[in-house]
């Protein structure tokens, strides 16, 4: 399959020849005052859709094409995020679909907001911009962890330090974390397709249960062997300056992680990243523990440093059971009970309903799917009851801005 725009006239003209064979009422202007683009799709270079776009201050996508005998096959979402993914290239920062009685749900899966009786996205560059300085945020917290951990590491083991060890599995597991958000923000935008249609968020879930067995298996083994070197009396910790010095520029290190991506949340808003600035906190904490542990062996007893590790081991543990338990719900459509009697109570309030029940969801990434039955009065044509829908629809999306789709099923109440 190829997508490309067509750039000459000489190229549009002879385009629109081959398109004409699929759609003969295909309508094109090629004079020299007119901007319009031609986007074309083909399979073994024959034309199977293409797309109409009038570009400028308000771009419109003026016609989306595929052929009838191959819709319903993702061809369709190719070509829309082809076309956007051009308009952003092209500097422009919003795009909308207009007189599309057919299209709703289509644009609804695209990320395409409803706005009066139009479908917009708007800020295309500027989420893009976003997307790519979180990532590269993520990236640089992932590494940083990844040396703050294999540094910890080392150093616990060479001066026998428990808590230094505990918090380099610690900032292990914050690498692990700083991979999920990775995922999320790479994966979690990716539009959903026919084999996929609630997108690919719950590859998130699957790598966190993972995950979450393996930091709850290691942090298990630093505890038995933090209670048995309490028993045993065992502890051989060496205090040397360079032990608290890995301790404070660990602590450092964090601090700068902390802030950066706080004042990068002032600016962007993103629930991953807010999560990391909830762990970067307790990290602080966690590596300011050991830093105390390990002056209190210095000059008290070495016990301190084995009980701050068997405390950051325990707190691992539990982070670990929570990353597994959290996830483990997604995976299997735990149903939130709460929330699904809050869509109830919505969706009741609109008087064409006359009782509605079978209330479920589905969760992938960060993005939910409500599904529900509604009765509505017999009498009512399907034009009414689809636009009663989408009025349902636009109003729990409104209010919850994680609820991607809502599906209603229509049933008639008789006498």
């Amino acid at each position: 399959m190829n997508i490309f725009e067509c750039k000459t006239k000489e190229e549009i003209d002879n385009k629109i020849k081959e398109i004409k064979r699929i759609d003969s009422k295909v309508s094109i202007d090629t004079s020299d005052k007119s901007q319009e683009m031609l986007f074309v799709m083909e399979i073994n270079e024959e034309v199977i859709g293409y797309s109409i776009v009038s570009p400028g201050k308000n771009t419109e996508m003026k016609c989306i094409y595929v052929y009838p005998q191959i819709r319903n096959n993702g061809y369709g979402t190719k070509l829309v995020s082809f076309v956007i993914n051009s308009i952003i290239n092209y500097g422009y920062d919003s795009i909308v679909v207009k007189e599309h009685p057919k299209m709703n749900n289509f644009l609804e899966k695209l990320n395409f907001l409803r706005v009066g009786d139009d479908y917009l996205i708007k800020n295309l560059s500027i989420r893009k911009k976003k997307e790519k300085k979180l990532v590269l945020l993520a990236f640089f917290s992932f590494g940083l962890n990844i040396l703050l951990a294999s540094m910890k590491i080392i150093f616990g083991k060479i001066f026998f330090s428990s808590s230094l060890l505990a918090d380099g599995f610690n900032s292990f597991t914050d690498s692990i974390t700083n991979f999920l958000v990775i995922i999320g923000l790479k994966v979690g935008n990716k539009t959903e397709d026919k084999n996929h249609p609630f997108g690919y968020g719950k590859l998130e879930s699957v790598f966190s249960v993972i995950i979450g067995a393996f930091i709850v298996m290691t942090a298990f083994d630093i505890i038995i062997s933090s209670i048995k070197k309490i028993i045993d009396g065992s502890d051989n910790i060496n205090v040397t300056p360079i032990l608290i010095l890995i301790t404070l520029i660990s602590i450092t290190i964090k601090i700068i992680q902390y802030s950066s991506i706080r004042i990068t949340l002032k600016k962007e808003k993103s629930l991953l990243m807010k999560s990391l600035l909830k762990d970067y906190k307790m990290d602080i904490l966690i590596t300011t523990s050991v830093l105390i542990g390990i002056i209190l062996s210095k000059y008290i007893s070495h016990v301190f440093d084995v009980i701050v590790g068997l405390l950051v081991s325990l707190y691992i543990f539990k982070e670990g059971y929570e990353l597994i338990s959290e996830h483990a719900k997604i995976l299997l459509d735990n149903q939130d009970e709460k929330l699904l009697d809050e869509i109830k109570q919505m969706i009741l309030e609109f008087e064409e309903i006359e009782n509605a029940h079978d209330y479920h969801m589905t969760q992938s990434g960060e993005n939910i799917f409500i599904y529900a039955d509604i009765r509505v009065n017999k009498e009512m044509t399907v034009e009414e009851a689809h636009k009663l829908t989408d009025r349902i629809s636009k109003k729990i999306r409104n209010n919850y801005r994680n609820i991607k789709r809502v599906l209603l099923h229509i049933e008639p109440v008789y006498d």
